[in-house]
């Protein structure tokens, strides 16, 4: 199943070589990426059955506002990039009410 590491828990993989979470819908896309992964389809299509047998999963990216994170007192995970305290939040909120979950480290508009 490499490059990718499974986090039961969290129910997600995480690419080893990119650090960050990929869903299992775009396994197949993202190891195509020709300059980190360089995958040949057999590679490919072997990965991404193991990762579909896989059961507890989060398949949308709506599921990933709902991870469950560890507490800040644990060591960092070194198959992910190290945490980051300089992101901005999105201002905006839904029709309930609820705060937009969404940070990035830059602005989409300048």
């Amino acid at each position: 199943m490499e490059p990718f590491v499974h986090f039961p828990i969290q129910g997600v993989i995480v690419c080893a070589v990119c650090k960050y979470a990929v869903l299992p819908s775009h396994v197949d896309a993202h190891l195509k990426d020709k300059e980190k992964h360089r995958a040949v389809k057999g590679d490919r299509e072997r990965i991404v059955e193991a990762i579909q047998a896989m059961r507890g999963l989060k398949t949308k990216t709506a599921e990933l506002n709902h991870l469950v994170f560890p507490p800040v007192s644990n060591p960092p995970i070194p198959t992910l990039h190290p945490a980051r305290s300089d992101g901005l939040r999105c201002q905006l909120y839904d029709e309930y009410g609820n705060p937009c979950p969404y940070i990035a480290l830059k602005t989409m508009h300048d």
